[in-house]
């Protein structure tokens, strides 16, 4: 059996942010990491404190009550500001706490995502300014994502490109050779393809 000393110095060396919370959002413990990471933790602070915006706090606040009803952990990505007032991005596990087969309170688990999120952030800029035709496909023949480039160049809304098939939208002379070339692809484990063809 682990010693509570023993558990609260494994706690203080996890890289993660660990916070315990009661029901109303008001944090009862933190680790190091989370206290380095956040604001200066305040008598009575709430998880709410630590946030950005008003719209994050609403999100968190969904995320707590439906952990409350489920009695399960959520999944929760949120934008938070750290000690220094700079924009963080943290990804966050949040586990019930139960006593008796009732929720009395909440384990948060959270990472910094912010490189992550910046290099996101970057991809989808160069994605959507790109004057390239870039698309991106699913397993099912549709576009999951098409960039502005292409939406104007065809002539269709985003949409109408979403919900339509590819081999729909493929000239019919090219149609054989693009579904080859798609069909290669998938077989070879190859993630991304130049393929030349007419819509």
């Amino acid at each position: 059996m682990l010693s509570g000393k023993l558990i609260t110095t494994l706690i203080n060396a996890s890289p993660a942010c660990i916070m315990m919370l009661d029901l109303n959002g008001t944090i009862q413990f933190m680790n190091k990491t989370a206290s380095n990471q956040l604001q200066e933790s305040k008598a009575n602070q709430t998880i709410f404190d630590t946030l950005a915006s008003l719209e994050e706090v609403n999100h968190l606040k969904e995320c707590l009550h439906q952990v409350k009803l489920t009695k399960t952990p959520q999944l929760l990505e949120l934008k938070t500001t750290d000690a220094n007032g700079a924009t963080c991005y943290r990804e966050s596990r949040i586990s019930p706490i139960l006593e008796s087969h009732q929720v009395t309170g909440f384990m948060l688990f959270t990472h910094d995502i912010t490189s992550n999120k910046a290099a996101q952030i970057e991809q989808q800029a160069i994605f959507n300014l790109s004057t390239d035709f870039l698309c991106v496909f699913n397993f099912d023949g549709f576009f999951s994502r098409v960039n502005p480039a292409f939406i104007k160049k065809l002539g269709y809304s985003e949409q109408e490109l979403l919900d339509t098939p590819i081999k729909n939208l493929v000239h019919p002379e090219d149609r054989d050779s693009t579904l080859n070339a798609l069909s290669q692809m998938l077989r070879s484990g190859v993630g991304e393809s130049l393929i030349e063809n007419r819509y």
